[in-house]
């Protein structure tokens, strides 16, 4: 149950619709959210295939927001109208849809200007910090979280809230741990790359405007080296062009101020720098002072 003030109210869609008061008023905010579909999809008759053209195929005219793993399990039984599979994948794309209702259009409803009103008209008080809360209190996700949660198949959108700071604040080599155990963790058997891409492209991530460490050794040609000056700074992985890359990436970082960028492009230098190399314990901003002094690279 829901407590607001001195009142007690359904938390669940159920709930809501044993009471024809609260059904209209749930009615009212799905039509202003124009998300009645929802609720037409939970109440229309068990019929596989009138539900999957009319709600659940990609192009359905009133398609409901469904994951893509629910979305997945229903395509792969399009035509099939008849197996015994279907029960359960309604089933489960109804209690998909009752879970966001009762998670994002609720609460909304329940702090609407109608609904105060008929609450106060009811003999229910404003509610204050002494109050009692319940349980179910509905989740406070920023609700582009809860969509991007939806559309990717992932149950726990306060987890991929965390990746998504992770990989707007760190970048994508830098937040992949975390974002790998995610996905593992949900059975999503989708690339962590095409992740990163469906959430940049749809706006539910924004980029880091600090240069990623591959950007910097691409674009680094437009920083020379002197190679005998650099081992005298403690540098001795000096054969391979791409070794050669990463040192030009951590200069063009510095001369950025990309100090994220630079520290992301040393820490990849020093993995591959002998246990003997000096760089081992370094402080980043006394191995810079020391290069520019001994003019150990010139940015052309």
């Amino acid at each position: 149950m829901k407590i607001i003030g001195n009142r007690k109210y359904p938390s669940t869609v159920e709930g809501v619709l044993a009471k024809k008061e609260l059904a209209k008023f749930l009615r009212a905010q799905l039509k202003t959210e124009y998300n009645l579909n929802h609720l037409d999809f939970l109440l229309a008759p068990y019929d596989p295939m009138t539900l999957y053209q009319t709600y659940i195929h990609p192009s359905a005219k009133d398609q409901i927001n469904l994951s893509a793993g629910d979305l997945r399990d229903a395509i792969a039984l399009q035509d099939k109208w008849d197996d015994p599979s279907w029960p359960g994948v309604i089933k489960e794309l109804r209690k998909s849809i009752s879970e966001l209702i009762e998670r994002d259009t609720l609460h909304r409803m329940y702090t609407s200007p109608a609904f105060k009103a008929y609450h106060a008209a009811h003999g229910g008080r404003e509610p204050n910090v002494m109050d009692e809360t319940s349980d179910d209190e509905p989740d406070r996700l920023p609700p582009k979280v809860v969509r991007a949660a939806q559309r990717l198949g992932i149950s726990d959108a306060d987890k991929l809230r965390i990746y998504i700071g992770h990989l707007e604040k760190f970048g994508a080599e830098k937040a992949s741990d975390y974002g790998q155990k995610l996905l593992r963790k949900e059975g999503v058997r989708i690339k962590l790359k095409t992740v990163n891409e469906f959430l940049f492209q749809a706006g539910f991530a924004t980029k880091s405007n600090a240069v990623q460490p591959e950007t910097l050794e691409a674009v680094a040609s437009q920083v020379k080296l002197n190679k005998k000056k650099l081992q005298i700074c403690g540098f001795q992985n000096l054969l391979s062009d791409k070794a050669l890359g990463r040192i030009r990436g951590l200069v063009l970082a510095l001369s950025r101020k990309d100090k994220r960028g630079a520290e992301m492009v040393f820490a990849k230098i020093l993995k591959e720098e002998p246990k003997t190399s000096l760089l081992h314990g370094a402080k980043l901003t006394d191995l810079i002072k020391q290069m520019k002094k001994v003019k150990a690279f010139e940015i052309l």
